[in-house]
């Protein structure tokens, strides 16, 4: 058999061969690649899934089945904290707590609904007082000021015996049922709704009540005898009503009331002065906005409070320091509230001789005139601990203004000044501030090197301002700090080292408000948030939410259940995950392999017909050849007897007629 000829009976072999080294050659180069990837990220998803499942976390409709770790702020310790949906609204969300007492060695229960997403009508609210556990101890349920509730109030509340917190805000409610009977009740908040009336004896039902809210209603007369049933009031709030006269006795008998607040209702001193004879265990008034002049808080019957601690004369626009009233009657006063007075000056020493350590003094004129404070101006009998110069047009502000008070000030409260920048001397030589509120400036990024004084904080609001980033070294210049307010500022994402070595070792991080970017490096936030799902509320979690990408937009980032990750090509575009950007890569390597083994396989094949068609030619060239010289031969007379080996001469012989000469003489001598 013909060598070359054999070696193409198997045309499809060696194609097929190079394919498959082809194929496992690229394969074997890039499945380490792969195989880490998909390994790594297999691992993220698990921890994540284990995390999730841990935290029980489900995007709609709420939270499930939490379980509490650590929370350092609290008294208490807590040992379970569950959420159960089985008996709660979609719409609400609901707790089960069980708080362990570390000093009475014992448990307490608590099993709360919330239900703040606003829009609820009276319908729903009826056949959520049904669905809910009778046990319940804690109902709130607020609607934002754009979407507020429409509710009638509904008997129903009387089945829960238990109940010992219920706030119903801003619901529209016209009137509180006269057969209210609750007698666990211990809070009562019903701001922002339609009351007009309270008859007596409307509140003989919760007579164990210590804190009950009616701010922001339609209240104008108070009959006599109304929180006559009240005998463990201690907080009473009546702001912003339509109250111009208080009847005579009104508070009569409530031996225990400390605090009274009479916001933006316009009663006149007299009234005011007969209504502390009957409450001088008062220690906190608050007579904010209610059109006092400077005469009239001179007339005030301060002296008949033996105790008073707290005077809130805010929004008054008197002009001055009404220091009269205060040097006279006020020696027992810590805290006083001169916000929003018109103030442009404050004397030297003028509160040298009270004993008030937080003084109120936002939204004045202090930061527009050069000699508004002196070395004196804050000085007080004792230390001064807590000052307010917000909203005061300081645009650099400088530690020394302070006085006297630079060095005893532990909270310095500066929002909305309109300052750009942390200089060095914006709280120098402060050495006692542990709280300093720097929210609602024109503060665009920190600089490299803070004051000094940053060490020592406990707590910084930075909220609404216009950062984007925090320095990667957070942590070791601010290493007391336990809370940071950075929401509604610009931030789009944190750096995985930010929150583990920076944000993890706070208790408290408020971020809402800012545009999240979801699309990378949302694992860990999500799981720095839920470990501090105890300030929930507090943080606004439902207000920090992604902004990026689309299919995420709205969506808290604690709710998150397919958290994306960070993808490398085009995913964030179309909202893939990295895995799915392997996987369509790994197909695309198939694809790219398959596609050059057929090119391989097409010019293999394509030259093999040459060599084939070449190999034809040539052998029919030589059977050519044959025969011609067959044919010659046959016709010949001597062919019969004549070898076929052509002679010698023959050109096709390849045998020269021509001799070489004979050796020379010499040589055949030898």
């Amino acid at each position: 058999m013909n060598r070359f000829s054999s070696a193409n009976y198997y045309p499809s072999v060696q194609p097929i061969t190079a394919i498959f080294i082809l194929t496992s050659f690229i394969s074997i180069n890039f499945w380490p690649i792969i195989n880490i990837t998909a390994n790594a990220i297999g691992a993220i998803s698990s921890n994540a899934t284990k995390n999730i499942q841990n935290y029980g976390i489900q995007y709609i409709p709420e939270v499930n089945d939490y379980q509490k770790r650590t929370d350092r702020s609290l008294d208490h310790s807590t040992e379970n904290i569950q959420i159960s949906n089985s008996q709660c609204p979609n719409f609400c969300e609901c707790e089960h707590v069980i708080w362990n007492n570390d000093i009475t060695d014992g448990s307490q229960m608590e099993i709360s609904v919330y239900c703040h997403e606003g829009g609820l009508e009276q319908i729903a609210f009826s056949k959520l007082l049904k669905q809910i556990p009778k046990e319940v101890t804690v109902l709130d349920v607020e609607a934002p000021l754009e979407q507020p509730n429409h509710l009638l109030w509904d008997d129903n509340l009387n089945q829960l015996k238990h109940l010992r917190v219920l706030r119903l805000i801003n619901c529209a409610i016209p009137a509180i049922s006269r057969a209210l009977k609750l007698r666990s009740l211990e809070i009562l908040d019903l701001r922002g709704n339609h009351i007009q009336h309270l008859p007596v004896s409307i509140f003989s039902g919760v007579p164990f009540i210590r804190e009950l809210n009616l701010a922001k209603n339609l209240l104008s007369v108070l009959p006599t005898g109304a929180f006559a049933y009240l005998k463990n009031l201690q907080i009473l709030s009546l702001a912003y009503n339509n109250i111009t006269e208080i009847t005579v006795n009104l508070l009569r008998d409530l031996k225990n009331l400390k605090s009274l607040h009479l916001d933006g209702n316009h009663i006149s001193v007299t009234q005011l002065n007969s209504l502390f004879t009957d409450i001088p265990q008062l220690e906190r008034l608050e007579l904010n906005e209610c059109g006092l002049s400077m005469g009239a808080i001179n007339d005030l019957a301060l002296n008949k409070f033996h105790s008073l601690y707290q005077l809130g004369i805010a929004r008054n626009m008197l002009g001055k320091v009404p220091i009269n009233a205060l040097r006279n009657h006020l020696t027992s006063l810590i805290t006083l509230d001169l916000s929003d007075n018109e103030l442009i000056e404050i004397e030297s020493e003028i509160f040298a001789k009270t004993n008030i350590t937080q003084l109120l003094l936002a939204g004045n004129h202090l930061g527009t005139n050069p000699n508004a404070l002196s070395i004196n101006s804050f000085k007080t009998g004792i230390a001064l601990r807590e000052l307010d110069l917000s909203r005061n047009n300081f645009e650099h502000f400088h530690s020394n203004y302070l006085g006297i008070a630079q060095e005893t000030v532990e909270i310095l409260h500066l929002n909305e000044n309109h300052i750009t920048s942390i200089e060095q001397s914006l709280i120098a030589n402060m050495t006692k501030l542990k709280i300093l509120h720097l929210g609602y400036n024109f503060i665009e990024y920190l600089p490299q090197q803070l004051p000094n004084e940053f060490a020592q904080l406990l707590i910084l609001n930075l909220t609404g301002n216009q950062l984007t980033a925090l320095l990667d070294y957070s942590k070791e210049i601010l290493p007391m700090l336990r809370m940071i307010d950075i929401s509604k500022n610009r931030f789009t994402t944190f750096p995985v080292t930010v929150i583990q070595n920076f944000f993890n070792n706070l208790d408290k991080v408020d971020l809402h408000g800012n545009p999240l970017d979801c699309t990378c490096y949302v694992e860990e936030l999500k799981r720095h948030m839920l470990d501090r799902y105890a300030y929930r509320r507090e943080l606004r979690y439902e207000q920090t939410s992604c902004v990026t990408p689309e299919h995420f937009h709205g969506i808290p980032i604690y709710r998150l259940n397919h958290v994306a990750d960070c993808t490398f090509l085009f995913g964030a575009r179309y909202g893939l995950s990295q895995l799915s950007e392997i996987a369509i890569l790994f197909l695309f390597l198939i694809i790219f392999a398959l596609s050059t083994a057929l090119l391989i396989l097409f010019a293999y094949n394509r030259l093999e017909r040459r060599q084939k068609k070449k190999y034809t030619d040539v052998k029919q060239s030589q059977s050519r050849i044959a025969l011609t010289l067959s044919q010659h031969l046959s016709n010949s007379p001597t062919s019969l007897t004549e070898p076929l080996t052509p002679p010698p001469e023959s050109p096709i012989s390849g045998i020269s007629s021509k001799m070489p000469p004979p050796p020379p003489p010499i040589l055949t001598n030898i």
